[in-house]
């Protein structure tokens, strides 16, 4: 099906426990599975579900209402943690976010990502998608905050982050992903357990190498010490330009290689030095015993959210389940026969009808995917992904007449209405506007889209094809240029002047306060 439509299934592989860096991998292995258990639904027999929804977060968990709270609680201080820091006290995410947690390992085993047909064991996984997000986590498992939190930054960072080396994203990252929360405080910076030895014992990148690698890159993909390497380093360089209040002009250094600078060029514009001399400097602070002592303080807002939460039916439990493997590009087959099992024991499950919708116009089969969703909003109405979906399936019908590009405006509108955060419908009414002529109203939602999701290249083309339609040259030209300013930090240091280039987006990247100083 067309990608600009519905979630991919390539946009849902999983990202593991890869992204940890190698001395961690190595806790990661894969077990073998007895052969029933990646195909047949539901294997596990856990009594009681309950589910916990926080202001921003859903937590579906069979360990009790208090590790459900837990578990919501540490994400709304994570999230805190990123806000304080990088977006002024607010974020977005373009997707909703679930977090099943189980409370042991056979449970989780269940529902993780498979490899070669058996099932990965882990500690934790984040699951994107289009239209929502998941994590998943193993309660009783020592090190599940680490794997997710490091997942949960990076949907942070490419939510609400323009584009950024990929050296940044990874140390933003590690960075993040330990840090540790008393009351009101939080700490961020601590080594992971093992990093530093790593990086003593093994020869650092130059820092030309580092800053050079790309998502492409087989450094950045291939396996073995030197993508652990890649990732120890980053979390190093992160650490050491937070330490000495450099990690603010970012945005020059940035705006510099957009401008064709090299990356010492750009390192000498920036900071004042060059590559090699970032090399020494990178170095010597590894061999000091200031990277092991500095702790970046950080206040939040200690006050518990207002939770609410429901005792959950195990068939709608099943339902969540199944929505969660439909995302799993491994598990989609498996996805609809529990869907299917789910409609025999409760006719009327829409969560069920919702993902069979999806699979069938996955499928091009339209007329049985309307029908699914005309009964899936029967059973909820206010469920945001029913109207998301049956707005795309205007979008996928063979022809698009007035009437029925109308009728998917009104369905998509309904969906930004339950739900503002949902970038993807906001794209989708864009394109539906555009083809409508509305060219005003499709460039207004693919920019409320862009502003939700802003490394999304589907919602910059989008738009700059309308800005095209309307004749806007310079403008489509203009968006369609690598950024010259991606985000203005504010990290002790402030910015070299604007030189001619634009302002961020608003709320994009610009952080709220000054770092407080190391402890």
């Amino acid at each position: 099906m067309g990608d600009d439509a519905l979630p991919a299934a390539a946009a849902g592989t999983a990202m593991l426990s890869k992204r940890l860096t190698g001395w961690a991998l190595m806790a990661v292995c894969v077990i073998i599975q007895p052969a029933g258990v990646a195909t047949t639904p539901f294997v596990y027999a856990a009594e009681h579900w309950v589910e916990i929804k926080s202001p921003r977060f859903s937590v579906i968990t069979d360990a009790g209402e208090k590790r459900g709270h837990e578990v919501a609680t540490r994400f709304e201080q994570m999230r805190a943690v990123f806000s304080n820091l990088f977006l002024k006290g607010r974020t977005d995410t373009p997707a909703p976010l679930t977090i099943f947690g189980f409370r042991n390992t056979k449970d989780l085993g269940a529902h993780s990502p498979q490899w070669k047909g058996k099932a990965v064991e882990l500690s934790g996984y984040f699951q994107q998608g289009r239209d929502r997000n998941f994590i998943v986590l193993d309660l009783s498992a020592q090190q599940r905050w680490r794997v997710v939190f490091h997942e949960y930054a990076h949907l942070l960072i490419n939510s609400n982050l323009q584009q950024m080396p990929s050296w940044f994203d990874e140390g933003i990252a590690e960075f993040l992903s330990t840090l540790s929360i008393e009351g009101d405080t939080v700490q961020i910076g601590l080594a992971p357990e093992g990093q530093e030895q790593f990086l003593s014992v093994n020869q650092l990148m130059p820092v030309e190498e580092l800053f050079a690698v790309q998502r492409d890159s087989s450094i950045y993909n291939d396996g073995g010490d030197h993508r652990s390497l890649f990732y120890a380093q980053s979390w190093l360089m992160v650490h050491y330009l937070m330490d000495k209040k450099l990690l603010g002009k970012m945005d020059d250094y940035v705006a510099d290689r957009n401008r064709g600078a090299s990356v010492s060029e750009a390192c000498l514009q920036t900071w004042g030095m060059t590559a090699r001399s970032l090399d020494r400097e990178l170095k010597d602070y590894l061999a000091g015993a200031h990277v092991a002592s500095s702790r970046f303080k950080v206040t939040i807002d200690a006050t518990k959210p207002v939770y609410a939460s429901r005792a959950l039916d195990r068939v709608d439990v099943d339902a969540e389940l199944a929505d969660l493997h439909m995302h799993m590009p491994d598990r989609r087959e498996q996805a609809r026969a529990e869907f299917e099992a789910v409609l025999a024991r409760k006719p009327d499950q829409p969560v069920a009808h919702r993902g069979l919708g999806y699979l069938y116009l996955d499928d091009d089969d339209v007329e049985r995917a309307a029908r699914s969703f005309q009964r899936a909003a029967a059973a909820d109405s206010d469920d945001p992904y029913v109207h998301y979906y049956a707005g795309v399936l205007r979008l996928r019908a063979s022809s698009h007449t007035s009437e029925e590009i109308a009728r998917g405006r009104r369905e998509l509108e309904q969906a930004v209405a339950l739900n503002p955060g949902m970038a993807d419908a906001h794209a989708t009414l864009g394109q539906l506007c555009a083809m409508a002529g509305d060219y005003e109203m499709g460039a207004s939602a693919l920019r409320r889209a862009l502003l939700l999701k802003p490394r999304e290249e589907r919602y910059v083309l989008g738009l700059a094809n309308i800005l095209m339609l309307q004749k806007q040259w310079d403008a489509a030209e203009s968006l369609l240029r690598p950024p010259a300013l991606i985000l203005s930090f504010r990290l002790g240091s402030r910015p070299r002047s604007t030189r001619g280039y634009s302002s961020p987006q608003p709320g994009k990247g610009v952080l709220s306060h000054q770092l407080p100083s190391p402890s």
